[in-house]
């Protein structure tokens, strides 16, 4: 994506404004599917979201693993939920406490 380009015309023959790339940014997916999060540990670029895909049988959450300070409610059959991570995090299912994952922002 090219920011703040303008044409010839636009900015002036002589001036030398740069052009800025700005990174790409992505979504990135992690697929709920036979009880557990796949890829389980997930690594994404500064910016990127994640997007949960419940292809399971039954309703699953994402939820903070430590003191459930969020959490992406009930994820019913062949919907999805999205977050754009701050930090790096685990989580897991509270309906599946077994079902865990998480997400590790490479710096």
């Amino acid at each position: 994506m090219i920011i703040g380009c303008k044409s010839e015309t636009e900015r002036g023959a002589n001036q030398n404004t740069p052009i800025k790339i700005a990174s790409t940014v992505k979504t990135d997916t992690v697929i709920i599917e036979n009880m557990a999060f796949n890829p389980a540990v997930i690594k994404i670029n500064p910016g990127d979201s994640v997007v949960w895909i419940n292809k399971g049988i039954v309703a699953h959450n994402v939820t903070e693993d430590t003191a459930h300070t969020w959490t992406s409610g009930d994820i019913p059959v062949d919907s999805a939920w999205k977050m754009l991570p701050v930090a790096d995090f685990n989580y897991l299912c509270t309906i599946h406490p077994t079902m865990k994952g998480s997400v590790k922002i490479v710096r």
